[in-house]
């Protein structure tokens, strides 16, 4: 199903209410109205849309966003994190830096006129018109329409790749693909889940429980019949297909896949490139774009509102690999603190099973009597009696 809107991209992500009937597909041109319907009511939308936008949202803000105060809050935590969210999905966001603060619409919420390149832009409380050298703010509640100098870098379409493209550009036809795929597969359980029967009548021509079957007159015997579901079969590798297909087109096969087998330390490095490179990307587009925001508002207000920055960091090191770095630390500097410190992130990573408390414990030993004292040449943790 390609051909799909923002407006769609939007409604698949939330998914529940805002899921259309539209979504799927007929089985055939005059399908009656009322089949559709019971169609649509039976099979639930396994919503991969939002789980690859909420995945790289989760790699964006991991670590949280870096946030160097300013004299004034203006909540750039939240903004930059509405930003990023409305420009994964619909491709880009507005961001508009005032005296007031910085305002962030989504794709939905503004359009430009293609010939004179005006923006105008719905909030809760009116709208914003921002032309070449002015913005009008209209606030219904308060009954006013204020009107700004518009500085040169208060106005920023945030995106994310240099097209505009949404995230789910390529994955919402998929996702409305594998959610026809599996209401099919529900309509063939439903079909099939009956059984046939055929035999001699029963003296009153019904079937009771525990009820005797005489053979036929015929010689024919009482049977059950249950129909042929191969069918499922073949849907069900389709399903499949189309599930890593989603997973392939964004580079999460590790974190799509339905393998409760985790990968190999090496594999999983090589799976996690893609996004990692992608997010970091990412990251530099949007940084950008909210680093000229505040900047604008410093220069409108006087009022240094700080900076945000976001700062991923994936790490793909696995507690063997943690556990090699510190020895190898350790044994290049011999130093009593950064001996210590390695031998507490080495015990953090050996006895991270088991409870804080006694991990707390152990980390306490290390600090008060830890370091050359206790170490040895092969790298093993000893403990002093």
């Amino acid at each position: 199903m390609q051909g799909l809107t923002v407006d769609d991209f939007y409604n698949l992500y939330h998914g529940g209410e805002r899921f259309l009937k539209k979504y799927l597909w007929k089985i055939a041109f005059d399908e009656p109205e009322e089949m559709h319907q019971a169609r649509f009511n039976d099979t639930a939308y396994f919503n991969l849309c939002a789980r690859v936008i909420n995945t790289f949202m989760g790699f964006l803000f991991s670590p949280p966003p870096v946030i160097t105060p300013g004299t004034v809050d203006i909540f750039l935590g939240l903004k930059i994190q509405r930003a990023s969210l409305h420009t994964l999905i619909g491709g880009n966001s507005l961001a508009v830096a005032l005296p007031d603060g910085i305002s962030i619409f989504s794709r939905q919420q503004y359009k430009v006129d293609p010939e004179s390149g005006i923006i105008t832009a719905k909030h809760a409380d009116g709208e914003m018109i921002i032309e070449k050298e002015k913005i009008f703010v209209t606030r219904e509640s308060a009954g006013k329409r204020i009107e700004y100098v518009r500085d040169k870098d208060a106005v920023q379409i945030v995106r994310f790749n240099e097209g505009g493209l949404s995230l789910l550009t390529d994955v919402a036809p998929l996702n409305v693909r594998l959610y026809n795929y599996e209401a099919s597969q529900d309509q063939h359980s439903k079909n099939s889940n009956f059984h046939v029967s055929s035999g001699p009548a029963s003296p009153d021509g019904k079937i009771r429980p525990f009820q005797h079957f005489d053979r036929g007159m015929n010689g024919s015997e009482f049977a059950f019949h249950t129909p042929d579901t191969s069918g499922m079969d073949r849907n069900e590798a389709r399903i499949r297909e189309t599930r890593m297909a989603i997973a392939y087109v964004v580079g999460l096969e590790s974190q799509l896949s339905d393998r409760l087998t985790p990968p190999s330390g090496f594999s999983y490095q090589f799976q996690m490139f893609t996004p990692m490179s992608v997010t970091m990307g990412m990251a530099m587009n949007i940084n950008y774009s909210f680093k000229l925001l505040c900047e604008s508002y410093k220069r409108q207000t006087g009022s240094d509102p700080g900076t945000v920055t976001l700062a991923p960091r994936l790490s793909i090191d696995t507690a063997t690999d943690k556990f090699n770095k510190a020895r190898m630390l350790k044994d290049e500097v011999r130093d009593e603190e950064v001996i210590k410190a390695c031998q507490i992130a080495m015990a953090s990573d050996v006895f991270g099973e088991i409870a804080p408390d006694k991990l707390d414990t152990i980390k306490k030993s290390l600090e008060a009597t830890g370091g050359s004292a206790i170490d040895r040449p092969s790298g093993n943790i000893t403990f002093p009696n």
